[in-house]
């Protein structure tokens, strides 16, 4: 590379290159992991249901018939 430009520039953008995926790799090693699947804890109880608003309950209406069904039976 004695005096070449294009190759110095050629080596310092895969340099560039290996240290951005470098970087992107060790954030997403650090990036924490949400649990998988629904463990019950965070599950709406009927006496919860009863207590939200109209707006609410149609928001679980549309994303949760079946559980709406359950609840208002």
């Amino acid at each position: 590379m004695n005096g070449d430009f294009a190759a110095v520039i050629n080596a310092q953008a895969k340099f560039v290159d290996a240290q951005r995926k470098a970087v992107i790799a060790d954030a997403v090693k650090e990036t924490p992991r949400p649990p998988v699947g629904n463990d019950g804890s965070s599950a709406l109880t009927k006496e919860q249901f009863r207590k939200m608003s109209l707006n609410e309950q149609m928001k679980v209406y549309n994303e949760q018939p079946d559980l709406y069904k359950e609840f208002t039976k």
